[in-house]
Order: structure tokens, then C-alpha cells, then sequence
């Protein structure tokens, strides 16, 4: 079966959302729970200046999130999700056992992976955008000619 350029795209627009609003849940219930519990959590883990990366990743996660569900800045959010999922995974992820424990935040990685690698896809506000510049607008200095 080949797969066209249209299911293609409606594919990566789908894992965009689902990465996104998976993200955006998680920031948000950061700061639902008590951004202070994630602060505990964090120092218990021994991250530095806990108390500040809470908000951090937290904001990372629930604004990234959003952006990323939309399609604006995927590569750029991507990469800060991998950061995020690889600190995880370095902190706590090998204490548990595959099935049940890490195999979530490998996936994580990997989908986030997949968006720094690829960029927003075809159904993003970012390319609509880009597709209703109109040619004097894509910074090109264009000559007017008096008459």
C-alpha cells in the first residue's frame, strides 16, 4: 500500500497535536498540582536550582506544547522536549522497568526527535502563514519604478 502525500501530512499533523497536548498537560499540571511539589520533586532528584527549573519546564512544556499542537517553532520546541525527556531519562527513567516505566518517555524522545528533525509539517499555522506572504513581503527589497 503507498501512502500519498496527504495521509502522509495528516499523519505528522496528528502526532504534532498528540505530542503537543500531551506536553501542554503535563506544564500544566505542574502548576495545578503546585509548582512548589515540583520544586521538591526536582531537588529530590538532585537537579540544580530546582525550585527555578520547575518553572522552566514547566512553562517549556505547557507554552511548547501549545505552540507545537499549532505548528509554530516545532524544530525549536522538538529539541527542548528531547532535552527535557533526556534529563528524565538520566534522572529516573532507569529505575524502572521498560514496560510500565521508561518505554513513554523513549517514545516522547523520539516523536519530539522527529520534530526537530522535520520542522512543522504542511498543516501548520506556520505554513499558512508563510503561504499568505505576499512577494513584496518576504524580505526582499523590491524596486519601485517611478511612472
Amino acid at each position: 500500500m503507498m501512502v500519498n502525500k496527504i495521509q502522509a501530512d495528516v499523519g505528522v499533523l496528528v502526532m504534532r497535536v498528540l505530542l503537543g497536548i500531551t506536553f501542554f498537560a503535563h506544564g500544566l499540571s505542574k502548576f495545578q498540582n503546585g509548582i512548589e511539589g515540583t520544586g521538591g520533586f526536582f531537588a529530590s532528584l538532585g537537579i540544580p536550582l530546582p525550585e527555578v527549573m520547575a518553572y522552566v519546564v514547566a512553562i517549556v512544556e505547557a507554552v511548547g506544547g501549545i505552540l507545537l499542537a499549532v505548528g509554530i517553532g516545532s524544530r525549536l520546541i522538538g529539541a527542548a522536549f528531547v532535552v527535557i525527556m533526556t534529563v528524565v531519562m538520566i534522572t529516573l527513567g532507569y529505575q524502572k522497568p521498560f514496560m510500565g516505566g521508561y518505554e513513554f518517555d523513549l517514545m516522547l524522545i523520539a516523536v519530539s526527535l522527529f520534530f526537530t528533525l522535520s520542522g512543522d509539517g504542511t498543516y501548520s499555522v506556520r505554513q499558512f502563514l508563510a503561504g499568505r506572504k505576499r512577494p513584496a513581503d518576504d524580505g526582499r527589497k523590491v524596486r519601485r519604478i517611478a511612472g
